[in-house]
């Protein structure tokens, strides 16, 4: 066998392999989104972020090691997420700095974009005098961008991943 038998063999075997890996990861991907789109649809996830960054200025700040999440457990939400931004003037202010929500679940909305394997939710959430809102971008991937509103303080965003929502009588 000559060598550019033997090289010409080799590419062909990498390229054939390359082509048959990127397949099955795009079915895995597929797969994943259609579990995560489940999720979705029954209200059964919890999302915990590892990256937070305010509006004002931009600087992505760790939040692995720090307990944060957001939960929706059919038509109830808990959120509870830290928060570093600037509140308004003028404003009611509680001892708790973070944004902590545990009530009925408000003007919930879900798209999807299969083609772009995208889920975009909205919800709206109430703590004390202050109105919040709530804009969730899920990826195939399991990655998600949550951006928060409200009337009180500047715009925060975190970056996070998303999981179904386990139940007490669930086994691993």
């Amino acid at each position: 066998m000559t060598i550019k038998s033997v090289i010409f063999l080799f590419t062909l075997i990498t390229g054939v392999s390359g082509i048959i890996s990127c397949g099955s990861t795009a079915q895995v991907n597929q797969d994943h989104f259609k579990e995560i789109q489940t999720w979705v649809e029954n209200k059964q996830f919890t999302i915990e972020h590892q990256w937070a960054s305010s509006a004002r200025n931009g600087q992505p700040i760790n939040l692995i090691g720090n307990y944060n999440s957001i939960e929706v457990h059919n038509d109830s939400i808990m959120v509870d997420l830290p928060y570093y931004g600037v509140r308004n003037s003028g404003t009611s202010f509680t001892n708790n700095g973070g944004i902590s929500i545990n009530e009925a679940i408000k003007n919930y909305r879900a798209q999807v974009d299969e083609t772009k394997q995208r889920i975009e939710i909205q919800f709206e959430g109430r703590q004390e005098t202050e109105q919040l809102q709530f804009y969730l971008t899920i990826y195939g991937n399991g990655r998600v961008e949550t951006r928060v509103n409200s009337n009180e303080r500047s715009a925060i965003s975190y970056q996070g991943n998303i999981e179904k929502l386990s139940t007490k009588n669930e086994s691993n």
